[in-house]
């Protein structure tokens, strides 16, 4: 995993969680595309259309549905820069206590950081190798 920062910081054209995709497969974000027109649902499909490319899908649940998976994942969490919105961060299971924690923020100006209460966590978003 290689933390990559986000280039746009906006409520509604940000591009937080093409940098998270960055992130997990240490790319640049250039490299990724960015559809911050697409609502969130079809933006999980533009995405899964890109990775297919890569026999990589998205995989996603709500929060406290499911065990959490191993290694890292996307997180999506209650924006602290912008009321309403969600923000995507890096996260995995911590290996000590089992707990969700929070290991990269992408967005620089969120004062939080990587403290982030599981309070704020609602959806986890899994990379998932497609096997045919």
């Amino acid at each position: 995993m290689k933390p990559v920062i986000q280039t746009i910081i906006d409520n509604k054209k940000g591009d937080c969680f093409r940098a998270c995709l960055a992130s997990l497969l240490n790319m640049d974000i250039k490299l990724v595309p960015n559809n911050y027109e697409c609502e969130a649902v079809a933006q999980f499909d533009f995405y899964n259309e890109w990775l297919a490319s890569k026999q990589l899908q998205l995989v996603y649940f709500p929060f406290g549905f499911m065990p959490l998976p191993k290694g890292y994942f996307i997180a999506s969490v209650k924006s602290a820069c912008f009321p309403n919105c969600m923000h995507s961060v890096i996260a995995r299971e911590n290996p000590v206590s089992g707990a969700l924690e929070v290991i990269w923020n992408p967005n620089p100006k969120d004062q939080r950081g990587t403290s982030i209460p599981n309070d704020d966590v609602k959806i986890i978003e899994v990379l998932a190798a497609i096997i045919t």
